[in-house]
């Protein structure tokens, strides 16, 4: 049992293991001035773009009306052009991934206030999770959670429901991409401490 136990253990490790925190810092030498990014950005796999404008990255030194006051870099795309056109940004990868967790805000917005933003997904072969919202405050991040049914997936969407003029952040984007497999020296280990196992009980 306690063989048995120690192997599970070594998995749950190994399948832990995968999870990865995209928080777009050291992009560039602060200026204190926003810098475009390419778009889409594309690190560790994944994609980020916004339509109709572009995904951008800010600097941590940011102040005044741009600042979030995270100390850290983060990403942006602005709704801000037109208030009556919804922007939206996308997450993308070409291998099916989960997504965690994300802190979202606003930098900006006129009248004062927080925003409404919906998330939607696409599943790897078809179909998509239940869309949910989640409510951003001006100045500052909130974290926010995924269910569980948020894994597999090819694409995530972010689209600004407000008809308010704001400039949408993001950063500490954690996603887990789809079903980690074991090291080989993993799956090894596990098979010989269960044949250990099997021998024990027979003696």
């Amino acid at each position: 049992m306690r063989t048995l136990s120690a192997v599970l253990v070594v998995l749950t490790l190994a399948r832990c293991a995968s999870a990865l925190t995209i928080e777009f810092e050291e992009i560039y030498p602060c200026q204190n001035s926003f810098n475009y990014a390419p778009d889409p950005y594309v690190t560790n796999g994944f994609s980020f773009s916004a339509l109709p404008t572009a995904f951008k990255i800010f600097e941590a030194c940011e102040s005044g009306e741009l600042g979030i006051g995270n100390g850290t870099d983060f990403g942006a795309w602005i709704d801000g052009e037109n208030p009556t056109i919804h922007y939206n940004m996308e997450i993308s990868s070409a291998s099916p991934f989960s997504i965690q967790q994300v802190d979202l805000g606003q930098m900006h917005d006129d009248p004062p206030g927080g925003g409404t933003i919906r998330v939607s997904g696409l599943y790897s072969g078809g179909g998509a999770p239940s869309s949910i919202e989640f409510d951003t405050l001006r100045g500052s991040f909130t974290t926010f959670l995924f269910p569980n049914e948020w894994t597999n997936l090819t694409q995530v969407e972010f689209r600004q429901l407000d008809d308010l003029v704001v400039r949408n952040v993001i950063d500490n984007v954690v996603v887990n991409e789809n079903f980690p497999i074991p090291e080989p020296s993993t799956v090894t280990l596990a098979v010989v401490a269960l044949l250990t196992c099997c021998g024990r009980r027979k003696r």
